[in-house]
């Protein structure tokens, strides 16, 4: 089976990956950016599905909006949003990119990230 991501239009089309890789297609820095993503290593490694879940999103989350992301870091709801979405876009920088997640990816095993108001009780 294969992990198929749609390209923006222009100039439009799509990338096809094996369905174990981050399928990425648009724009960023002016530049086309498309292709197929393979996980980390380490990640098939880990028998925790919960811990290898969050490192898997953690590197998608670094792939597509090209921050730095450590293995463990927690998934804030914005980015819950973005990784689920299967879209980023930086409208300061007009960054437009979609993908597709790796099947090994379930999203409903991930703890998000809630920060409490500060002042409440």
């Amino acid at each position: 089976m294969s992990n198929i991501c749609n390209c923006p239009k222009p100039p439009g089309g799509s990338v096809s990956c094996r369905d174990d890789q981050l399928a990425v297609c648009g724009y960023r820095n002016g530049e086309i950016v498309s292709g197929c993503f393979d996980p980390p290593g380490h990640a098939a490694f880990i028998a925790d599905e919960r811990e290898k879940n969050l490192i898997v999103a953690n590197w998608v989350a670094s792939t597509v909006t090209g921050a730095v992301r450590d293995d463990n870091d927690p998934i804030e709801p914005h980015l819950f949003e973005i990784l689920d979405s299967g879209r980023y876009v930086d409208e300061a920088t007009g960054e437009i990119l979609n993908f597709t997640l790796p099947s090994t990816l379930d999203l409903r095993n991930i703890r998000i990230q809630r920060h409490e108001a500060e002042g409440s009780i």
